[in-house]
């Protein structure tokens, strides 16, 4: 694996040169046709965003029981744009229960970052708000962690609702094997999946309110990265510099079973909104449409501190979101 990754590294130095186009929001690596085809769903959801955000909303505030935020802007640096050739996936480096991965580490958190968008030409837009917040809870009397995040977004013109992207995960709280979780999206559609060991269900709902049931039967156990959750994972695990891995997931209702490679490229102090500077390790992963995903990971609460989204076909932006606090 981090042969592979060393080669997707190297192809992404040789090809910077390439232009860049849009971002996402709910991040990830993916080294397989199927994971490439399989974000196509969810950029069209990010495009009706963002046709919505030049078409006058202007600032968001956040669904959070700490209240909601105002909207702040922030450039951020450029990525390479670096097509991935199609592969086989990677083989898993760690499985749900083997230990890589504990609940243990993961403490309750609450946190709020603000997104920007910078486009090659250096323009920077004020994007959204969003939060998240991770809390131990109880379901049928098993020890579970609830993960929720969300946003909220208002018209400029008439400061009427836009629209709203919200999510919630539910995860065992020793192996965080998925039990459950929900999607709402900005037009209104939404997926429900129900995990079993390798069996998924999910039930998807169009915005015109019809409704589509899908099974899946996994290669093995999947982690849940539905609605963004993938961040989370990196801090359930020991990072060190150098430290590399493949995550099993199940991440795209289209495609079902998929991996996850990611690596540890260094460690440094980064800006933590109210709370100053902290130290993070910077976990980076290959997108699957070009350029590389960044997050900047903190050992003590709430781990995701910053992350870099890269341009991807159909908009010129870089998205950053920076902790607010």
């Amino acid at each position: 694996m981090v042969k592979n990754f060393e080669i997707e590294k190297l192809k992404m130095k040789t090809r910077a040169s390439l232009s860049a186009t849009l971002l996402l929001t709910k991040w990830s690596v993916r080294t397989s046709r199927s994971r490439v085809e399989g974000r196509v769903a969810f950029m069209n959801m990010l495009r009706k965003c963002w046709k919505s955000f030049n078409a006058g909303w202007g600032w968001c505030a956040l669904m959070t029981p700490a209240g909601a935020y105002g909207q702040l802007a922030s450039g951020s640096p450029e990525s390479p744009r670096v097509p991935i050739p199609a592969a086989p996936l990677a083989q898993p480096t760690m499985s749900i229960g083997d230990g890589t991965l504990l609940g243990a580490r993961l403490q309750p958190y609450r946190v709020a970052w603000r997104v920007t968008f910078r486009g090659a030409d250096g323009q920077t837009i004020e994007g959204s708000i969003w939060t998240q917040q991770l809390r131990l809870d109880d379901l049928n009397g098993r020890k579970v962690l609830i993960r929720t995040a969300g946003t909220l977004g208002f018209r400029r013109k008439d400061l009427s609702i836009a629209g709203y992207i919200a999510d919630i995960n539910v995860l065992d709280a020793a192996t965080l094997a998925p039990v459950k979780s929900e999607h709402v999206h900005f037009d209104g559609s939404k997926e429900t999946l129900t995990f079993d060991g390798k069996h998924v269900e999910v039930r998807s709902q169009d915005p015109g309110g019809q409704v589509q049931t899908k099974t899946f039967e996994t290669l093995t156990p999947a982690f849940d990265f539905t609605g963004g959750m993938w961040p989370t994972f990196f801090a359930a695990q020991r990072l060190q510099l150098g430290y590399s891995g493949v995550m099993p997931e199940f991440f795209d209702a289209e495609k079902g079973y998929e991996t996850l490679p990611f690596r540890v490229v260094g460690r440094e102090s980064v800006k933590a909104g109210s709370r100053g500077f902290i130290k993070a390790w910077i976990v980076e992963c290959p997108d699957p449409q070009g350029g590389v995903q960044r997050f900047w990971i903190s050992e003590a609460p709430p781990y995701l501190i910053r992350f870099t989204i890269p341009p991807v076909p159909g908009n010129p932006f870089e998205q950053t979101f920076e902790m607010l606090e």
